[in-house]
């Protein structure tokens, strides 16, 4: 499923990343930039702002370490840091609601090395 809308960092590495993606999956849309995805942001910051765009049926997020490791432990429940986002990386988590609280299941995760 291509994306509906990308959300990046307002940072300069994050927002070249949302074009590439933008460019590569045919997306013909706006990048959004938004601050809940800099780097000392927090999950929940993150999650809020999922949560704006929640009419949205794909979202793909362009941001930076080590809010993604967090975010995406914290979005399939954990209280801790379990995963380890490596830079490139891409990862799919799908929920079946936009609630308060995030309840995600992972779908995949493909690190630069294996594209």
């Amino acid at each position: 499923m291509n994306p509906s809308l990308i959300l990046s960092s307002p940072l300069k590495r994050a927002l070249e990343t949302a074009e590439i993606a933008a460019r590569e999956l045919g997306y013909e849309g706006r990048i959004v930039r938004a601050d809940a995805l800099i780097p000392d942001s927090s999950p929940a910051k993150v999650w809020e702002e999922i949560r704006l765009h929640a009419v949205e049926p794909s979202i793909l997020l362009a941001g930076h370490e080590p809010l993604f490791s967090h975010a995406v432990a914290w979005m399939l429940g954990s209280t801790r840091a379990m995963v380890h986002f490596r830079k490139g990386a891409i990862v799919r988590i799908d929920f079946d609601s936009i609630g308060a609280e995030p309840r995600g299941v992972l779908q995949w995760m493909l690190t630069a090395k294996l594209a």
